[in-house]
């Protein structure tokens, strides 16, 4: 999974060209939300719940199947201090409308569309991997160690992680226990996605909406 980042995105590509790159859906939400913040919505999100609703529609995009995005994305309405918000998601996220065709989007749609990952019970973000980076770079200690200081962490890494397979091989589960909260999120989330109705839009947005953390 990649960051929504332009430069990044096509590095990566002129690299590897044959990988399909899925953008993290924790990255897509950030955008929305810092553009929130830079239009100064952030109170109307928080005190309006229908404002709040809304806005979340914006993210939730990435739950629909890729060929319904730009159908459910138009049916979405917003009041007037709103739009500026739609219009950056439609040039960056979705494509500008014009003479009945849509340009192509900063990122488009099957970049940043989650639906199968949802659907295959695969990561919706890459923040496991973010968090092991973390949790490596405190193991570490100093900012900057020498050579020798990685190669010896890198060698433990290894230990460690060999000794979880020995234990994955004979049968024992070596998962942590993650949240009670994010489970339950990534369960209704999944159903919701699974049993996607294309003629009821609106419902599946309300249930997906009650979902998102911003």
């Amino acid at each position: 999974m990649v960051e929504l980042e332009r430069a990044a995105i096509n590095t990566f590509r002129l690299i590897f060209p044959t990988v399909a790159l899925s953008a993290c859906f924790f990255h897509l939400s950030q955008c929305v939300w810092q553009k929130v913040q830079e239009l100064r919505l952030r109170q109307e999100y928080i005190d309006n719940e229908e404002m709040r609703t809304i806005i979340k529609m914006l993210p939730a995009l990435a739950f629909v199947p890729p060929g319904d995005v730009t159908a459910a994305f138009e049916n979405i309405y917003a009041p007037d201090n709103l739009i500026p918000l739609l219009d950056y998601f439609e040039d960056t996220f979705v494509g500008r409308l014009h003479r009945g065709h849509r340009s192509r989007p900063l990122f488009p749609v099957e970049l940043w569309n989650i639906c199968n990952r949802v659907c295959e019970g695969l990561p919706r973000s890459n923040n496991l991997m973010e968090g092991w980076h973390s949790v490596f770079n405190q193991s570490v200690s100093v900012a900057h160690p020498s050579i020798y200081a990685l190669i010896k962490q890198f060698k433990k890494e290894q230990k460690h992680t060999e000794n979880l397979l020995v234990q994955i091989h004979a049968g024992k589960d070596v998962s942590t226990n993650p949240k009670k909260k994010y489970v339950r999120l990534t369960n209704n989330l999944t159903k919701l996605v699974q049993h996607y109705d294309p003629n009821d839009k609106e419902e599946f947005f309300k249930r997906s909406c009650i979902n998102l953390l911003f």
